[in-house]
């Protein structure tokens, strides 16, 4: 080969290379239907509940994947990431640019390995707040707020899902299309919740169960 056209050859090679390791990226928003939830707080009106104030939203995604066909074509080397509604600028899923797929995977909360593999660090260090000592367990959601049909002081609601030992493991695997923005919609889980009767759930169980697997479904990627 031509030495000059060689060189031209290599320098194009390593553009390219450079061009399918650059991150791309999918933003993780919170809504309640059309309404996007903020950093501080959100009122959203419920057709059962009333109108609930919506003040902190934390939760994890873990074993994210990329799929196509069927076959994982990416598999984050991160365990776990733990998505704040306060911290808009970390609730992002990034992956290496170019890779060809149709699907993402991931879990909803932790899974039973995680769980019992202690305190880790990163986003499931317990300084965090999402870890329940006396449990030895991951909390996989905390959604915080108030509604006047609680009947808790100050109207407070407070949910603190999690558990990994049958029968209430409660984190749930998810697959959805691919996109560029994933949300969580928080309209049917906040109809589903019971203020009146139960404004907090802080403890593994059938209600933990039950709430986790409508958040689990309540995931949706836009274009």
């Amino acid at each position: 080969m031509i030495p000059g056209l060689r060189s031209v050859v290599l320098v194009l090679i390593a553009g390219l290379s450079c061009v399918r390791l650059q991150a791309q990226s999918i933003r993780i928003t919170v809504r309640a239907g059309d309404k996007e939830l903020l950093s501080d707080s959100t009122e959203v009106n419920t057709r059962v509940n009333g109108h609930i104030t919506i003040r902190s939203v934390r939760f994890y995604l873990s074993d994210v994947r990329l799929v196509r066909s069927g076959a994982v074509v990416w598999r984050d080397s991160q365990p776990a990431h733990l998505i704040d509604l306060r911290d808009p600028a970390h609730a992002v899923l990034s992956f290496p640019e170019g890779l060809s797929y149709d699907s993402l995977y991931f879990r909803f909360g932790t899974d039973s390995l995680l769980n019992v593999s202690g305190a880790l660090g990163g986003d499931l260090d317990p300084a965090h707040g999402m870890y329940w000592a006396w449990n030895s367990g991951y909390i996989h959601c905390k959604i915080e707020g108030a509604t006047e049909r609680s009947n808790a002081p100050h109207h407070a609601i407070e949910y603190h899902l999690g558990g990994y030992l049958p029968p209430h493991a409660s984190s749930r695997e998810v697959r959805l299309p691919a996109g560029n923005e994933l949300v969580l919609d928080l309209a049917e889980f906040l109809e589903a919740i019971k203020p009146a009767e139960q404004p907090a759930v802080n403890t593994p169980g059938l209600e933990a169960v039950r709430l986790c697997e409508v958040l689990a479904r309540s995931f949706r990627m836009l274009p």
